[in-house]
């Protein structure tokens, strides 16, 4: 029998990818990034894919199982690629697999999928298909995560529609030397990845005051997830405090600024200055005398006269309890007016 050319190779396996494109027009649901093919630029489409099969060096991922790979040509920048699966265990391609967002055979002429990072329930359409052990070589669809450059890597607070923030949009609260309170916008694509507790979550699943990791790529001010990892909330007591103050030169105006000040759990002291009011705070871990504290006071901008002044004693073993509604946290909402122009300052602090 004639052994078939590289060509005739690389041939049936671009077919084999216009065969998935045919079952994507049809209607098949695949939970990866999918791609369209106008019926009048098939031929030529297929002659690049052949041509560029042919000038690129395959490469392999390869598991610890010898000979057990993926062999072919990995997109640089993720997505999707038709590779071989050269044969062997479910052990092997577990680990050649660990690499990549998820793996996609068909059967029926649907398409089943494995996901790495996922638990068993969701694998075990997959691994029916192989009864056996054993994962015969043939073609498989491989979905890569997103490999843009990560310039992004920051841990904070997760918050969603806090004041003078753009509803329904995601933002992670964090601090840099100099600058206590940073906020960056969050964009969350198919290729994000959210891990807590060491396993796969879904990205809907967070909640706001959650204490994540976020490394992505920052594009335009906004940074694309790559992935987001929950830290663990080991030490309660060290949870973050937010202070916000809404600021407007007179009651008959509306609030011109919105701000916050972030305090991690150690010894910090931050204002922030208006026109005519400035807002002050103090937290104390109570390291010195064992007096876990917050102090919150309002001056006339740049003056020591203090017009209104606050303290919260705060648990040692616990972090504060938001307790008032309307998102004012546990310290409720208060109004400072300064008592020449009539200026007015509103803030609160609240436990995330």
């Amino acid at each position: 029998m004639e052994t078939p050319s590289l060509t005739q190779k690389l041939g049936d396996e671009c077919y084999a990818v216009f065969g998935i494109m045919d079952e994507w027009r049809k209607g098949q649901a695949m939970r990866t990034r999918t791609m369209t093919v106008s019926p009048p630029a098939a031929p030529l489409v297929f002659g690049a894919i052949v041509l560029a099969l042919l000038l690129l060096r395959p490469t392999a991922v390869q598991g610890q199982e010898l000979g057990a790979e993926f062999v072919g040509e990995l997109p640089t920048q993720g997505g999707i690629a038709l590779m071989t699966w050269s044969g062997g265990s479910v052990e092997a391609l577990e680990d050649a697999a660990s690499e990549v967002t998820s793996v996609w055979v068909t059967s029926g002429g649907a398409f089943v999928g494995y996901h790495p990072d996922a638990p068993g329930f969701v694998n075990a359409r997959f691994w029916a298909l192989f009864p056996e052990g054993q994962v015969p070589s043939q073609p498989m669809v491989v979905a890569l995560p997103a490999a843009a450059g990560v310039d992004f890597d920051r841990t904070g607070n997760l918050v969603r529609d806090n004041p003078g923030l753009p509803l329904g949009v995601w933002f992670l609260l964090y601090e840099a030397p100099g600058a206590p309170a940073l906020t960056a916008e969050l964009m969350f694509t198919t290729a994000s990845q959210c891990i807590a507790d060491g396993a796969s979550m879904d990205c809907d699943d967070i909640e706001v005051g959650t204490r994540a990791r976020v490394r992505g790529a920052e594009v335009d001010g906004v940074v694309q997830v790559a992935t987001l990892e929950v830290e663990g909330e080991a030490n309660e007591a060290a949870a973050s405090i937010v202070c916000s103050t809404a600021y407007r030169v007179s009651t008959s105006e509306p609030l011109t600024d919105v701000d916050t000040v972030v305090f991690a759990d150690d010894d910090s002291v931050q204002s922030i200055p208006y026109i005519y009011l400035e807002f002050h705070a103090e937290y104390t871990t109570g390291g010195v005398d064992g007096e876990r504290a917050l102090r919150l006071w309002v001056t006339p901008t740049a003056e020591e006269e203090v017009i209104v002044s606050q303290l919260f004693q705060l648990p040692q073993d616990a972090a504060p309890v938001n307790q008032f509604v309307g998102g004012h946290g546990f310290t409720g909402l208060t109004y400072a007016y300064d008592p020449v122009s009539g200026a007015e300052l509103q803030y609160w602090c609240e436990a995330i």
